[in-house]
């Protein structure tokens, strides 16, 4: 189910017009199956940067993210339902928080 969330939100993403007063997004830390630790960071790294270079949404660096989280004694993991997730963005101000699992597939 959230994979088809992740799917679509990336569609209505990418439908965005560029405009000078961009909406921002906040990424949380994706999960993974069957990955390490680094390698999911590493690609929500990756992800972040390529939504941030489409010029259509501005996305809150992730040190204010965790900024937050630490400021509510929480750590990435500890925030993974939907309620934590939007808590998250109205403390933010964003327009959109992004979450997923990412599953390896051999």
């Amino acid at each position: 189910m959230k994979k088809y969330i992740f799917i679509f939100l990336i569609l209505v993403l990418s439908t965005l017009s560029a405009q000078e007063d961009r909406p921002t997004a906040a990424i949380l830390y994706f999960t993974g199956d069957g990955l390490t630790p680094q390698q999911t960071k590493s690609l929500g790294d990756h992800f972040s940067t390529a939504l941030d270079s489409t010029r259509k949404i501005s996305v809150i660096a992730q040190v204010k993210v965790d900024s937050l989280l630490e400021m509510r004694g929480l750590d990435v993991s500890d925030c993974t339902s939907d309620t934590c997730a939007i808590s998250i963005g109205a403390d933010l101000g964003v327009s959109y928080v992004i979450a997923g699992n990412v599953i390896k597939m051999e």
